[in-house]
């Protein structure tokens, strides 16, 4: 860890390699949870709940067309003249680079859009398996384009919470279905709850 590093960096640092996130939920608490976009529904809503402004959207999450997953970190990395001479080619190619890396692609991505992404993440897992089904992970949230929308509902005071997976009946655009709570607040005095909802 850097000296100058935030404690935002920090928990991003941690967790996004997971496909994990964190927030502080109404109470102040800090909590973490997984992007699981096939989790089991906690709340089903229907059109008749959201203000008659609609969905708007807010945010369009271009896709990675390159994910990359660095694992089985080499906190200490040696140059060819710091290693023993009976080191074995695999030893010494392990000590030069930091990480070991897994690379998922997709070209179909970069000819579907004009300015499709990367990411790169690091994880301190340590066996291939592991991290092979982490990147599995990290493409299915990053790999596809994700939109998050924000809408006001009623009828929804205070039960429904950040990380609830909520499936919204909204023909709309097609924009129903299920949805992950990313954002959420309360109108007291209109009685409405304001969703921001990543789908």
């Amino acid at each position: 860890m850097r000296q100058n590093t935030t404690m935002r960096q920090l928990y991003d640092t941690l967790l996004n390699p997971c496909g994990a996130y964190w927030f502080f939920d109404r109470v102040g608490m800090l909590s973490a949870n997984l992007v699981n976009l096939d989790a089991a529904v906690n709340k089903s809503i229907t059109a008749d709940l959201i203000d008659d402004r609609g969905l708007e959207l807010i945010q369009r999450i271009v896709p990675a067309w390159r994910v990359t997953l660095g694992y089985a970190p080499v906190f200490t990395v040696q140059n060819e003249s710091e290693l023993a001479g009976g080191a074995t080619a695999a030893q010494r190619q392990f000590v030069g680079n930091q990480y070991r890396l897994l690379v998922s692609e997709d070209r179909g991505v970069r000819s579907r859009y004009a300015n499709p992404t990367e990411r790169v993440f690091y994880s301190n897992l340590t066996d291939e398996t592991q991290a092979t089904a982490l990147l599995a992970k990290l493409v299915s949230i990053y790999g596809t384009e994700r939109k998050i929308y924000r809408g006001s509902f009623y009828e929804l005071a205070f039960s429904v919470k950040l990380g609830d997976m909520i499936n919204l009946t909204y023909d709309r655009y097609g924009i129903g279905g299920n949805m992950l709570v990313v954002g959420i607040g309360e109108d007291a005095r209109t009685g409405q709850t304001i969703l921001e909802l990543f789908k």
